[in-house]
């Protein structure tokens, strides 16, 4: 009963659930899903594919996320990341949502430097979305990234995400810019700022902040549209990487993400 009304409730926002940006890890959730321009080895495939080549170690990664007694609306995904000198490449799988209503995802990435600092990259994803007694629509979207060093501290990255896509029961993913600046203001700590735009619609604005004592992060994050607090931690040691994220919703419960990492 509790998953028919949560359909039903979603059902009006069936565009929402298929192309409403997602958190890309626990640790971009957390900073407000705003690491455009920050290397994150726990989003890899699903970050800016520009910034690949900047994770200089192998990873897999696993993150599960949920809404507070709402296990109807969750997102599981796994990805690697390789590197390579100057290029990295990057396969992902994700799934959100449930029997009532499922999107399916796999992802490759690929990115690579083209000058000192500077880097380009691109994403192939093929998606299905399935809705009960509805049957299933499958589609394709791409995206493309760039990322260059504005100086040591600063660097700056964007990308158009939903290139040439498909459509889904009658509608297209809208285009979306998101473009945005980070600086490490001193050794251990990273704050991080970004915009994001669907075509014809208005600007979100996401901030984090990010710092590091030892192995352990602390990570405050905030955006708008609607307008979301978060708060995390990280952890590495060894070749493990693990990382938490907590975030309000204007309009759904609160949501946990986790993520686990091992890097070699």
């Amino acid at each position: 009963m509790r998953r028919g009304a949560a359909f039903l409730a979603l059902w009006p926002l069936t565009a929402w659930a298929v192309f409403e940006d997602k958190p890309t890890s626990a640790r971009a959730a957390a900073m407000g899903d705003s690491l455009v321009s920050v290397p994150d080895a726990g989003g890899g495939v699903w970050g800016n594919p520009a910034l690949l080549p900047f994770i200089k170690e192998r990873v897999v990664t696993a993150d599960h996320g949920a809404l507070a007694g709402q296990e109807d609306l969750r997102r599981s995904l796994v990805g690697v990341v390789a590197p390579g000198r100057r290029a990295a490449w990057a396969l992902g799988l994700s799934e959100f949502g449930s029997p009532l209503y499922r999107e399916r995802e796999i992802a490759a990435a690929a990115g690579a430097e083209v000058g000192s600092g500077f880097s380009v990259g691109a994403t192939v994803k093929g998606r299905v979305v399935e809705i009960e007694r509805y049957g299933g629509e499958r589609g394709f979207q791409g995206d493309l990234g760039i990322s260059g060093r504005w100086n040591e501290r600063c660097r700056l990255g964007a990308t158009l995400g939903n290139l040439a896509g498909s459509r889904y029961f009658g509608e297209s993913p809208p285009v979306t810019l998101t473009a945005g600046a980070s600086a490490a203001l001193w050794r251990e700590a990273t704050t991080s700022v970004a915009m994001v735009r669907e075509d014809g619609g208005e600007a979100s604005w996401r901030l984090g902040q990010e710092a590091r004592v030892g192995a352990f992060s602390a990570r405050l994050g905030f955006r708008t549209r609607p307008d979301r607090l978060s708060l995390g931690a990280g952890f590495v040691g060894g070749g493990v990487r693990l990382d938490y994220a907590f975030t309000t919703h204007a309009a759904w419960a609160d949501e946990h993400r986790f993520s686990f990492g091992w890097r070699w």
